[in-house]
């Protein structure tokens, strides 16, 4: 066997020459030994390379798979986070236009602060309360600014905490359902006023 030749077993035969680096040749007998140094990079009847490796295993294809769902979850995730705080920007925009103060018995509805109170509702209210007869987590909004004052249902929505301390109607409410009412995150009172002009319109019919 040439200096270039280097026997990896008894069986399996690589040439080192000009490269450096091993390149597979096939089984070591004695024709692969003779001819060895005579191909070009190690190259032999088709055999031009160390065997392939093999495929990768079934956990491996899954973690990459996994990995691969995770960025796109995390990428969708960011998108829809921007998308949000976008969107929240805008209508925070829209309601620095109105007013606060609660509105007077018997004042005609504001259309467009009831639309961007059906928004603000839709997002921070509805997983709990309905605007139709039958109750959720909490109870059904149907008919409130008949029974409540616009000053009682804007102080329920920006400080519940306080409201159930400190008022009997808020309590009982909390007692019945069960749940302390809350919002996520809180709100401002552009919102809270924004809301009541929705609930205002539904009461009304529209």
């Amino acid at each position: 066997m040439t200096g270039d030749m280097v026997r990896l077993s008894p069986t399996v035969v690589v040439d080192k020459s000009r490269t450096g680096s091993a390149t597979y040749l096939g089984p070591c007998t004695r024709s692969n030994v003779a001819v060895g140094t005579e191909q070009d990079a190690g190259v032999r009847s088709g055999v031009n390379a160390l065997p392939p490796r093999p495929p990768p295993s079934r956990g491996r294809r899954i973690g990459a798979l996994a990995t691969g769902l995770a960025v796109l979850v995390s990428v969708a995730l960011g998108a829809w986070l921007v998308a949000r705080d976008a969107h929240s920007r805008s209508l925070d925009r829209s309601l620095g236009a109105y007013a606060v103060a609660p509105p007077e018995a018997g004042a005609p509805i504001d259309s467009a602060l009831a639309d961007l109170g059906a928004r603000v509702f839709e997002a921070g209210c509805a997983a709990c309360h309905g605007i139709t007869s039958g109750a959720g987590v909490g109870p059904s909004l149907a008919g409130v600014t008949a029974r409540r004052s616009p000053e009682w249902l804007m102080a329920m929505v920006l400080r519940p905490d306080s409201m159930t301390t400190s008022d009997p109607v808020a309590r009982s409410l909390k007692a019945q359902y069960g749940v302390q009412m809350m919002v996520p995150g809180g709100t401002t009172p552009q919102r809270a006023r924004a809301v009541l002009e929705f609930l205002r319109r539904v009461d009304g019919g529209g």
